[in-house]
């Protein structure tokens, strides 16, 4: 975001500097870092969405898997005690016992790496980069349309000071074309 305003300011320097009023910069900055502002949240690139999903992604590696497994077991068993002579079997008794019993198991595990380096976070840095360099694409443009909306605006009164009619029905124009693209790139959010 500090290369972000850089940038801004960078390029809306000249602009500023060429503006009349000295309370215009402040306003104009600040009209300009609000559509940033906007622009970047109605496109999804707000980078604490991504700070949530990797504090969640570490908070799952972190905690343990858990299994459970519950069983209920009822086993006959019939035995009989043998005993053999000249190799001819004889059973001698039987016995018959019935088991009955319920079994709880339950078992978590833990990995100790995932609480130094979570799998998941190499694919949020891969996204986090992505985005950065959407986000920067982003706020060059709404910085660049945002430009040359004021430089429109400054040769509208301009002409409307000369009483260039069609000049300045043309500047119209273009103001109100620059507009609707920067409300587009706001999500309909554009101050003036």
């Amino acid at each position: 975001m500090r290369r972000s305003l850089q940038i801004l300011t960078a390029l809306s320097a000249p602009l500023i500097a060429e503006s009349a009023p000295a309370q215009r910069p402040a306003s104009d900055v600040a009209e300009l870092s609000g559509l940033i502002e906007r622009a970047v949240r109605h496109h999804g690139l707000d980078p604490s969405r991504l700070d949530a999903a990797a504090s969640r992604a570490r908070l799952a590696d972190a905690t343990p898997s858990l299994a459970l497994k519950a069983s209920w077991g009822d086993e006959d068993d019939l035995r009989s005690v043998t005993r053999f002579d000249d190799r001819v079997p004889e059973p001698i008794s039987y016995t018959y016992a019935r088991d009955d019993g319920f079994e709880l198991r339950a078992e978590a595990q833990w990995d100790p790496g995932a609480f130094i380096f979570s799998d998941q976070e190499t694919q949020i840095l891969r996204e986090r980069r992505l985005q950065s360099a959407r986000r920067e694409a982003l706020i060059l443009t709404v910085v660049e349309v945002w430009t040359q909306l004021a430089l429109a605006r400054l040769e509208r009164e301009a002409l409307s000071e000369r009483g260039d009619r069609p000049g300045q029905i043309k500047a119209q124009v273009q103001v109100a074309a620059l507009t609707a693209q920067l409300s587009a790139l706001t999500g309909g959010e554009v101050a003036r």
